[in-house]
């Protein structure tokens, strides 16, 4: 394991992640720091505290009177506060916050007002400025912008490591065992299609109430319950392979039968490339409650395809090359011919079909966020905040912004992909 994770963080080769993609992550993990309506650090009644840091928490205010009353920190104007000291974020919006006095699509360079204490309409100073414009309800661009950079890097990434598991697992059995390796008794065999049926009535027919439920409250735990029903219809059907069993029979049924384990998975990969995967994302989305775990499962388990295919074929060519041969002729056992030498050889290839891969995730939520599919209601990204452009054509900056993100992006992922290639 060791060995593993040291070649796959050699195969990173981070000297030549490009300077523009570290920005990215490094906005995706700062994004609360970068773009925040509520302080970061606030000094009143002589107590510092930390806003920013909190969800649904309480703040207290004192009145003039000098009663103090404690509300929520969503719902302070922490531009009236009258504070010690007082230090906001470099945005000092919140994506999906409505500025209702610069409503109606005000560009970067209109004049921006504020209502001050006294009820008065002044102009909003520079550093509380909307520097992208807002939207038709008033939300800051820039703070969207920065949200939308937090979700597209962590759904393009998170689905692509889902992805890569899967393609890994399933492309590795079918390079590794072939077609002739993996041979069982006849008898297995017959159990096989005999128990088929009654294995999928106990573990899915009869639990498909449970399933749907559990995938009606979230994907994980939906997920969760699915997985039970996977284990239940392997081990009805896996008992006599995993306890061992000897079954009396002649000799024409003991006698064992290879199973051509690359031709069925490459069936079923040639099948679930038949689908288009965009109507499966569509439907499976339509399905199940919208949130960003939900979307990175989506994209993550209808990804794999394409790296199980990969991973076979570097796999079915190393099999048999000459130092392969070599070590096992030695007497070298198969683990460690998998970590010293097919991993090491194969993890490069992979890396670089998972960093195109990651782009071609960031597009598809990109797409459906557009669509507004996938997400919560209300959820800021590159695409809802394209979608809210259609409105008003004039709305230039809606489009501009979003655009340029995206597309510096997937530039910089394909030239990072290009030199891990």
């Amino acid at each position: 394991m060791k060995k593993g994770i040291q070649t796959f963080y050699k195969s990173l080769n981070l000297k030549d992640v490009p300077a523009v993609l570290k920005i990215y992550i490094l906005i995706a993990l700062l994004s609360p720091v970068l773009a925040n309506e509520k302080p970061l650090i606030i000094k009143y009644n002589g107590e510092l505290f930390f806003p920013a840091f909190t969800s649904n928490a309480y703040f207290p205010i004192k009145d003039s009177e000098g009663l103090t009353t404690n509300e929520r920190t969503e719902s302070i104007d922490w531009k009236n506060i009258a504070s010690e000291f007082i230090l906001y974020a470099p945005v000092s919006w919140s994506a999906g916050h409505s500025d209702l006095e610069n409503g109606n699509y005000v560009s970067p360079f209109a004049k921006q007002y504020f209502i001050d204490t006294n009820g008065d309409r002044k102009e909003l100073p520079f550093s509380k400025r909307h520097f992208l414009g807002t939207t038709r309800s008033g939300e800051d661009v820039l703070a969207g912008l920065i949200q939308g950079t937090r979700i597209s890097v962590w759904i393009g990434f998170a689905s692509m490591f889902i992805a890569g598991i899967f393609g890994v697992l399933i492309g590795g059995l079918a390079g590794f065992l072939g077609d002739y390796k993996f041979k069982v008794s006849r008898i297995t065999v017959f159990y096989f299609i005999l128990m088929l049926v009654p294995a999928w009535y106990y573990s899915f027919t009869i639990q498909s109430g449970a399933i749907t439920a559990c995938f009606s409250n979230s994907i994980i735990s939906g997920l969760l319950r699915l997985t039970l029903s996977v284990i239940l219809f392997a081990f009805i059907l896996l008992w006599p392979l995993l306890m061992k069993t000897k079954f009396r029979t002649r000799n024409y049924f003991t006698r064992k039968i290879s199973i051509p384990i690359d031709f069925i998975i490459m069936r079923i990969i040639e099948i679930f490339l038949s689908l288009p995967r965009m109507v499966m994302i569509l439907t499976i989305a339509a399905i199940t409650k919208p949130s960003v775990s939900t979307l990175v499962l989506i994209i993550g388990l209808t990804s794999w395809t394409d790296i199980a295919r990969i991973t076979r074929a570097e796999l079915l060519k190393l099999r048999e090359v000459d130092f392969i041969n070599a070590e096992k002729s030695i007497g070298l056992g198969i683990k460690a011919i998998l970590f010293k030498h097919i991993l090491p050889n194969i993890t490069p290839v992979i890396i670089t079909v998972l960093i195109f891969g990651v782009a071609s995730a960031i597009m598809t939520e990109t797409g459906l966020s557009f669509l507004g599919i996938g997400l919560p209601a209300g959820t800021v990204t590159w695409g809802t905040l394209m979608f809210a452009a259609k409105e008003n054509f004039m709305a230039w900056w809606l489009v501009l912004f979003p655009g340029l993100a995206i597309s510096i992006l997937l530039i910089s992922l394909n030239n990072y992909g290009k030199r891990l290639s």
